[in-house]
């Protein structure tokens, strides 16, 4: 009994490391090197020490529908963004509205998060697969988040 289960388990340890192939940590050639990623709002979440996991406001207020926020990858990375306020009537970013801005991938904080370049200014932050935004109005017991969605164009 204990030779047949000696080869048993030699058997599969020759299958198991045949099947084992390399991992290519190479970029697919096929992949384009230069593309958008275009985002809408999917939800603006209004927190307050009652509500500390959010309201999202976002289904109230049809403005919401216009904002866009665009990442441009050049060469395999993220190297600029723009954002499109559309009808929002507030504007909680320090940058210009519209113009390309230049910025770097933090991969290396966790969570993840996108810098303008030469700044420590966070515009966006990837956490468990989400892009989200907080960001504070005039009100300091208030806070917003806004969480992106990709769409396509």
């Amino acid at each position: 009994m204990k030779k047949i289960m000696t080869y048993l388990a030699a058997a599969a340890g020759l299958l198991l490391a045949a099947s084992c192939q390399p991992v290519s940590t190479e970029m697919d050639p096929d992949y384009p090197s230069d593309y958008d990623i275009s985002y809408a709002l999917g939800k603006v979440l209004e927190k307050d020490p009652v509500n500390v996991t959010g309201i999202d406001v976002c289904p109230y207020f049809d403005f919401f529908k216009t904002f866009r926020f665009t990442i441009h990858v050049r060469g395999g990375k993220m190297s600029s963004f723009t954002i499109e306020n559309g009808d929002v009537p507030f504007y909680p970013f320090n940058c210009v509205e519209g113009e390309e801005i230049e910025c770097r991938f933090d991969g290396e904080s966790s969570p993840n998060v996108l810098r303008i370049k030469e700044t420590d200014e966070v515009i966006a932050i990837f956490d468990r697969g989400e892009c989200y935004l907080p960001f504070q109005l005039d009100c300091e017991q208030l806070n917003y988040e806004y969480r992106f969605r990709e769409i396509a164009e």
